[in-house]
């Protein structure tokens, strides 16, 4: 070793001390961390269910959606002590939500599974948007079967959160639709048929004591509410969206959050399971 380009001991040492006492420095953080990898277990642990109203679409960001603005809130529980998986989708169904979603909470042979404590769940507006894609929507014939199969999803989904032993102890709140006046608009009786699909899932929700939380009642006759009254026709000619623009806008996020708040704070969410 060249001895010009090596440092004497006398100057190690004092580089030596500080290497020391930035790493000690560190210890508090790095047990932190450690902590909230280690416990995450004994936290609170929030799964969300559901549909792109779920996943956050039409806040900006999408991370000032309803379900993060309950996570944020301390409605779920403390902030510091929640668990949040969001396993919601764009376009789901109530299907999509028994098939793909709900498993993610189940455990598995290796025991996988969020096993959440806290459950919500947004569903039945894409089921309801699949009759728009045929000739007469308002066959009902049509809307029979829209809303049997619905029924017959949500009754699977509330059975198999009654199945599993951690499951049936969540508490658990699902929202019923809010109705889009443009919709109604353009196609007469499309509230009514948004009512009969609320009217399925309070029938169905009725035989587990489920909470229904009223988002329906919640944007009734509010304006400010969805990103429809900001799109007219030649927007959505000239930028290529959807046809109709459903999503809730920031605002209406916060209503959904608010309506969802309210139910946790004066019901306890648990379904009656029967074996």
């Amino acid at each position: 070793m060249d001895r010009r380009r090596s440092l004497p001991h006398s100057a190690c040492r004092p580089l030596f001390l500080v290497f020391v006492a930035i790493a000690l420095l560190a210890l508090p953080a790095l047990a932190r961390a450690e902590y909230w990898w280690v416990d995450a277990r004994s936290h609170t642990r929030y799964m969300a269910l559901g549909d792109s109203i779920a996943a956050g679409r039409g806040a900006m960001p999408q991370t000032n959606g309803y379900v993060y603005l309950l996570y944020r809130s301390g409605a779920i529980d403390d902030f510091s002590d929640t668990h949040l998986s969001n396993a919601a989708v764009s376009e789901a169904t109530s299907e999509n939500v028994l098939l793909h979603q709900l498993p993610q909470a189940l455990p598995g042979p290796r025991r996988v599974g969020f096993r959440p404590d806290v459950i919500t769940i947004t569903a039945g507006g894409n089921d309801l948007l699949a009759l728009l894609e045929h000739p007469d929507p308002t066959d009902p014939r049509l809307i029979e079967q829209v809303l049997s199969a619905f029924a017959e999803n949500m009754l699977a989904i509330f059975t198999t959160i009654c199945a599993d032993p951690h499951l049936r102890k969540a508490r658990v709140f699902v929202s019923n639709q809010y109705a889009v006046p443009e919709i109604d608009e353009e196609i007469p009786g499309a509230s009514f048929v948004v009512q009969l699909l609320n009217e399925t899932l309070a029938t169905v929700a009725r035989r587990f004591r489920a909470t229904i939380v009223d988002v329906h009642g919640a944007f009734e006759n509010r304006r400010g509410l969805l990103q429809s009254e900001r799109h007219d026709r030649d927007h959505v000619e000239r930028s290529g969206s959807d046809r109709f623009e459903v999503h809730p806008t920031d605002k209406g996020h916060q209503v959904i959050a608010r309506a969802f708040r309210t139910a946790m704070a004066t019901t306890s969410g648990r379904l009656t399971c029967i074996d």
